[in-house]
């Protein structure tokens, strides 16, 4: 629709205790990130309603059943992936009705889980044979692995394999190759159905944070090809709180051959 639209987004998971019946003092549970492919429409509602049922949870009075510690309620990252499920294919009926070739969308959820204590990933998708149905799949992240959605997932796969061979292993541009592909497949359009800008988005057991991009050639702070210096600028007294980003990649990544994450 326009290469200006965002497909990965920082989510916050919010509650109020049960004494604080103003709500006016909500908690931080957890801190996930989101992206999606496919449907913009599926997509970015999936998002929007996701974030307004876990921006603000309440928590719930047991009365009829033994209680439990507050650090126990909150949802696990694959609760989480349950409700997205949920929203996702009540969308997904819905545009299916009209337009059912474009009712395809996949989405990822990424972040730390505190219940498990782990960095984590999934995968939500539907398909051809079963396109009311989304099936959620745990990604593996570990030692190096990346998780791929979209239409293009072996050939990326094979690009990114290709530049990793290029690094020494657990070099920086080694771990970052995904990265350093997708933004040479940007930069040369390279494929027809991977456009408009680059994102970038960390998970750590503290927060998920989006981060700006700069290109080589200028000082620009592009979120999604909006400068936030020039294009957004102040709003009141106060600018946007992304403050921290990375340089944009050579085609062979960084002028650095070692290096951690």
């Amino acid at each position: 629709m326009t290469d200006n639209c965002p497909k990965l987004f920082k989510i916050d998971v919010n509650a109020f205790v049960q004494d604080d019946y103003l709500k006016i003092s909500p908690i931080r549970l957890l801190s996930i990130g989101l992206g999606f492919s496919g449907s913009t429409l599926i997509g970015t509602n999936v998002k929007e309603m996701l974030s307004t049922f876990l921006g603000s949870l309440n928590e719930v009075p047991f009365t009829d059943a033994p209680d439990y510690p507050f650090d126990q309620r909150i949802p696990t990252l694959r609760e989480i992936a349950e409700l997205a499920k949920k929203i996702g294919e009540r969308y997904i009926k819905s545009l299916g009705q009209y337009y059912p070739g474009s009712a395809r969308c996949e989405i990822s959820l990424f972040g730390y889980c505190r219940r498990s204590g782990l960095l984590s990933a999934y995968k939500l998708s539907n398909s051809p044979e079963k396109p009311k149905t989304i099936v959620i799949e745990e990604a593996d992240i570990s030692n190096g692995a990346f998780l791929i959605i979209g239409d293009r997932k072996s050939e990326i796969s094979d690009l990114i394999e290709k530049k990793r061979s290029k690094f020494e292993e657990a070099s920086l541009n080694w771990w970052r190759s995904p990265f350093i592909t997708l933004a040479n497949i940007v930069r040369n359009e390279q494929i027809s159905t991977v456009g408009g800008y680059l994102q970038f988005c960390i998970s750590s057991h503290v927060d998920t944070r989006m981060f700006f991009v700069t290109p080589s050639e200028s000082s620009e702070a592009s979120i999604v090809g909006f400068d936030i210096f020039t294009d957004i600028g102040m709003v009141g007294g106060f600018m946007p709180g992304i403050n921290a980003g990375m340089l944009m990649p050579g085609e062979d990544g960084w002028n650095l051959t070692k290096g951690s994450r």
